[in-house]
C-alpha cells in the first residue's frame, strides 16, 4: 500500500513539474502543496528529526532522483500508445541491421 502511495505522490509532483519549471539554488523555485497519507507524512518528519534537514530537502531529492525514472516510464507509455494507434514510425531490426551494413 505504501508504494502505491509513494507512486502517486511521484505522479501528482511529476505532473505538477511539468507544468511549472524548477530550478536550484534561488534563480526561481516554485511552492508546492501536497497532501501526505499521515503515514508517509510520519516517516517524512521522522527522517527530517533525526538527521537535521528539512522535509523540503527530502521531497525535492525524491522529485530530483525519480523525475528520470517518471519521465522514462511515461514517455516510453506514450511512445507504446502511439506505435498501437499507428502514430508512430517502426523500424523492424532487419531494417537497422541493413542500414548500417550488418547483415553481410
Amino acid at each position: 500500500l505504501s508504494y502505491v502511495i509513494f507512486a502517486f505522490f511521484v505522479f501528482f509532483v511529476f505532473s505538477v513539474i511539468r507544468l511549472f519549471k524548477l530550478t536550484r539554488k534561488g534563480v526561481s523555485s516554485m511552492a508546492v502543496s501536497i497532501r501526505l497519507d499521515p503515514e508517509i507524512e510520519r516517516r517524512l518528519d521522522h527522517l527530517a528529526a533525526q538527521t537535521g534537514r528539512a522535509k523540503s530537502y527530502y521531497l525535492r531529492e525524491l522529485i530530483e532522483g525519480g523525475l528520470d525514472d517518471i519521465e522514462d516510464f511515461y514517455l516510453a507509455d506514450a511512445t507504446m500508445e502511439r506505435v498501437r494507434k499507428g502514430q508512430e514510425n517502426i523500424v523492424s531490426g532487419l531494417q537497422v541491421r541493413k542500414e548500417l551494413g550488418l547483415d553481410h
